[in-house]
Parts: structure tokens; C-alpha cells; sequence
């Protein structure tokens, strides 16, 4: 198999093991809530993971892994990026209780979900 063939294997295979990690990491008991900050990656036209749930007062920090850009825009309006490049992040704050869809404006077929709850 040549180079050209085998990078886009090889990040694929990075990229399913974040998600492994991430979603390990994410289902772990306590884990949102002990946490002050929860990483969301964006890789391959997706958000990794796409589900979380975390505790009032948690930051949740984007990171945009894709060569493409990438916006989120909750669908209340209640938060919003501006166009994110390779590496760029964004980040918002929960203070309430709630669920928060989200979208990337560029690409509204990727869609996340943040629930806020009290350990």
C-alpha cells in the first residue's frame, strides 16, 4: 500500500480511538462532575463526544481537529463561535441546569447535545 493510501487510514484510526478514549472518559462515574472543563473535539465532520453531561459551572472547550472550519451555534442562541479554523477553540460556561443542542452553522448535519445537571 503506498503512503498516499495509508495516511487517511492512519488518521482514521487516531481519530477512532480518541473517540474511544473520549467516550471512556465521558461515561467514567463522577467524572463530569468532578471536572472543571470538558474538551469537545471536532474531527472528521463530527463532535467527539457528541453527548455530555456535566455540572453547573463547567467550561466546555471546542477544539477544531478537521483541515475544514467549523462553527457551534446552540440552537437557542444562548451561545455561538465565530468560524473556527484547524486548532482553533471556543469555549462557553454552563451556570443552569438544562439540555443545549448545538450545531455547526457550516455544516448543520453535525449536531451535539450538552445536559447540564446537579451531581
Amino acid at each position: 500500500m503506498s503512503i498516499a493510501k495509508a495516511a487517511p487510514i492512519a488518521a482514521w484510526i487516531r481519530a477512532v480511538w480518541r473517540l474511544l478514549i473520549l467516550g471512556l472518559i465521558a461515561a467514567a462515574p463522577g467524572a463530569a462532575e468532578a471536572a472543571d472543563s470538558v474538551t469537545i473535539e471536532i474531527s472528521n465532520y463530527s463532535f467527539a463526544p457528541m453527548d455530555v453531561t456535566i455540572a453547573p459551572g463547567t467550561t466546555v472547550v471546542w477544539i477544531n481537529r478537521d483541515e475544514s472550519p467549523h462553527t457551534i451555534v446552540s440552537t437557542d442562541r444562548l451561545f455561538g463561535s465565530k468560524a473556527m479554523d484547524t486548532d482553533d477553540r471556543y469555549s462557553f460556561t454552563f451556570g443552569t441546569e438544562g439540555d443545549y443542542g448545538y450545531v455547526c452553522s457550516l455544516h448543520p448535519y453535525m449536531t451535539g447535545m450538552i445536559r447540564v445537571r446537579k451531581p
